[in-house]
């Protein structure tokens, strides 16, 4: 105890009194390890997975290890959490998730154990550079289709009416309310389409979800027959 150098760097070793003692000791050098790292860009490319499912309501995400690294400068170390989700029928492009990284993407890039985020971006990109048809993400409309009723009846001097109708391709988004206005109508002999003026989809809070559905409508026929047939 009381030992020190006597200054930086290779010197000997004193004791308090200013006595030099290094032949008293047996020292084993150890070089250390300085690095600068190069300022340059050091660009990483990404491969994200193509996800794509039918609206079903809840949200289609990226996992943290939805991706493959296309090309990473050798020794470095990426770690990275994707945040990239859609709930509605739509998409997100390569495009889009690059102008708005920030967004998408936290990720921390290190080299030896030290970080070097700064000096690093990420591109997420295809094997074949940038196919413009690719789009990693998407959620497509839920289809389905919408029938309404047939009837038939022999002229009885009343008009001819049937507001009924079935989802007969498809279901909903569990508590997913449908609402139809059928507003065929005939009075004489003859047959004409039971049309349809409106349609609605809501979710149970109110929201207008009718985007997320490709709602196909097939027409039933209303039909009276004279009486005289």
């Amino acid at each position: 105890p009381g030992f020190y150098p006597t200054a930086e760097g290779n010197s000997p070793l004193a004791c308090p009194l200013q006595m030099i003692v290094t032949d008293d000791f047996y020292i084993e050098y150890e070089d250390g390890v300085l690095e600068v790292l190069p300022l340059e860009t050091q660009v990483i490319r990404l491969y994200l997975y193509q996800l794509q499912k039918f609206y079903d309501g809840t949200p289609l995400y990226f996992e943290d290890y939805d991706y493959e690294i296309i090309d990473m400068p050798e020794g470095l170390e990426l770690d990275i959490s994707l945040n990239i989700s859609l709930t509605d029928a739509g998409q997100i492009t390569l495009s889009e998730i690059n102008e708005n990284l920030d967004d998408f993407v936290s990720y921390r890039v290190y080299k030896h154990g030290v970080e070097i985020t700064e000096n690093c971006v990420i591109i997420f990109d295809t094997f074949d550079y940038g196919d413009p048809s690719y789009v990693p993400i998407r959620v497509d409309r839920r289809p389905i289709t919408v029938t309404t009723a047939s009837e038939t009846k022999v002229e009885d001097g009343k008009p001819l009416e049937n507001g009924n109708y079935t989802i007969t391709v498809g279901t909903l988004v569990e508590g997913h309310i449908l609402s139809v206005e059928v507003v065929g109508f005939i009075d004489v002999v003859g047959s004409d389409f039971n049309n349809i003026e409106n349609i609605t989809l809501t979710a149970p809070d109110g929201t207008d979800v009718i985007e997320n559905y490709d709602i196909t409508v097939v027409l039933g026929e209303l039909t009276i027959i004279s009486k005289y047939d």
